[in-house]
């Protein structure tokens, strides 16, 4: 499989290492898989599985086998998001748990708390290397610049003429505005560089907690955010608490380009299927087939028509761990609501507001990259490699910014490394900065579940240093639902 070539331009070295990952990958995949199988194909699963590793890509392609994406050409939508984790992450998580169970589903909770940076945007597979590139370097130069102390957060009064009404928490630091402003144009224009479109969010940066709540519900609504996030009624700031209790990540998400409506910009519903249905077909009725776990995303309701006359609520759905279309019915006794972000994957976190132990450059090397890089930034590799001899500092260190549907995600609250080297994890399983960097460790990834709303792999130390078994090598995060063994499926471990 042909990579593009890394020459004519001085990567960084986390950049580097993504490049070299992808080439081994691909040569351990194209001998794992069958004979003739498209090269377009096996770059689909690597990107689809955040280049965790060449069993995960297997699965991938053996449960997407019958994906008419495949065929037709895979494009993948990336987020690039401000996330809070730990103590504000949690009250986030909190607030909705009321808010569901005092009134309905509301738009932002199919998503993990965020402030988006740049709009969504979409990268062919061959474009991964790209996006890891302009990612590498802009979140070496934010973490670097930005305190956890300056992402001080306020309750701005609902907006009663606009359309749905909404409630959201806003940056209110003018130096953190500037810095976000500075990363997505930085970022956009590395992606320009690259012919890959993007658009970056304009000021006031939101995380957003609810809307669509009625003018009559305003004032319970602000209240009850109010008090989950410890608002001061006078200057309606958020007590955050202090660094240590909430850490800010930057994170590089991707989906199915699919999982969308394109013509109302509305996200699909997600489901995550509580039984198992073979594949029916009944005059013309395709009945979509999937198995306990699997996430279905409601595309649109089925017409009565041609639907059963069972008097179930039928619905088109999209497997969105098999790629394929069929009718389902979302019941709640066959399927549970989750947050749409639950099917997307987590390809790299960087840690901010604190200094990155293992960035090989220090912060004035690196500060003065992110300087050159606001200036112009088709200069800054150029100019950082003959400053250091190194290159611009990817995310949170050389591989522990990887992950497939949560990089260095965990089960708990921590993740179970040596005793050297151990990484405490936020709720939804994201990584927090290591509190001991001493120990070295050869590092693998193992299946671990989460809670039917979020799940994540869990990256930690292995005594022999070997990789997991086949069969602990999931498709997505919350683990494979018995389509092996890959031997009948004409693939080889």
């Amino acid at each position: 499989m042909a990579l593009p070539p890394l020459a004519s331009v001085c990567y960084s070295t986390n950049t580097i290492e993504d490049h070299n990952r992808l080439q081994v990958l691909c040569k351990r995949l194209k001998k794992m898989c069958q004979a003739g199988q498209p090269d377009s194909q096996l770059m689909d699963a690597l990107v689809a599985t955040a280049l965790t590793d060449d069993r995960a890509a297997a699965h991938w392609l053996v449960n997407h086998a019958e994906d008419p994406s495949l065929v037709s050409g895979n494009r993948r939508v990336y987020y690039l998001l401000l996330c809070p984790a730990n103590e504000l992450e949690a009250r986030f998580d909190e607030f909705w748990t009321a808010y569901r169970g005092a009134r309905d589903w509301t738009p932002p909770m199919d998503y993990m708390p965020n402030v988006p940076v740049v709009q969504p945007f979409e990268a062919h597979a061959h474009q991964l290397l790209d996006v890891y590139h302009a990612f590498n370097t802009v979140s070496r130069g934010f973490a670097d610049r930005c305190p956890a102390a300056d992402f001080q957060l306020t309750l701005p009064p609902v907006n009663l003429t606009a359309n749905p009404l909404r409630l959201s928490l806003q940056l209110c630091e003018p130096t953190v505005e500037t810095m976000l402003k500075e990363l997505a144009a930085v970022f956009v224009k590395m992606l320009a560089d690259k012919f890959v479109p993007a658009v970056p969010v304009r000021p006031p940066y939101r995380a957003a907690l609810c809307e669509g709540f009625m003018q009559s519900q305003q004032y319970q609504v602000e209240q009850e955010a109010m008090h989950h996030f410890a608002v001061n009624p006078d200057s309606r700031r958020v007590a955050v608490g202090t660094p240590a209790d909430t850490v800010w990540q930057l994170r590089l998400y991707s989906r199915d380009v699919r999982q969308r409506n394109d013509l109302t910009g509305e996200t699909h519903a997600v489901y995550r299927m509580r039984s198992e249905c073979l594949p029916a077909d009944d005059d013309g009725f395709i009945q979509l087939a999937y198995s306990s776990g699997d996430l279905v995303a409601l595309v649109a309701p089925t017409e009565p028509s041609i639907a059963p006359a069972d008097g179930a609520a039928w619905a088109l759905g999209l497997n969105c761990d098999t790629g394929q279309l069929g009718h389902f019915r979302p019941a709640m006794l066959e399927a549970q609501r989750v947050p749409c972000s639950s099917a997307w994957t987590l390809h790299k976190v960087a840690n901010i507001g604190c200094t990155l132990p293992s960035s090989p450059l220090g912060n004035s090397a690196s500060s003065s990259c992110w300087a050159s890089f606001s200036r112009q930034s088709s200069m800054c590799v150029d100019e950082c490699a003959s400053a250091t001899g190194a290159g611009c500092s990817g995310s949170g260190g050389s591989s522990g910014s990887r992950g497939y549907c949560g990089a260095n995600g965990s089960a708990g609250t921590h993740c179970p490394m040596n005793a050297a080297n151990r990484l405490s994890c936020t709720p939804s399983g994201v990584p927090l900065p290591p509190s001991d960097t001493s120990g070295s460790s050869t590092a693998c990834r193992h299946r671990r579940s989460l809670s039917a709303s979020r799940s994540h792999w869990c990256r930690f130390s292995c005594p022999n240093g070997r990789p997991p078994a086949a069969r602990d090598a999931p498709r997505r995060a919350h683990g494979h639902h018995g389509r092996l063994p890959l031997v009948q499926q004409g693939l080889r471990l």
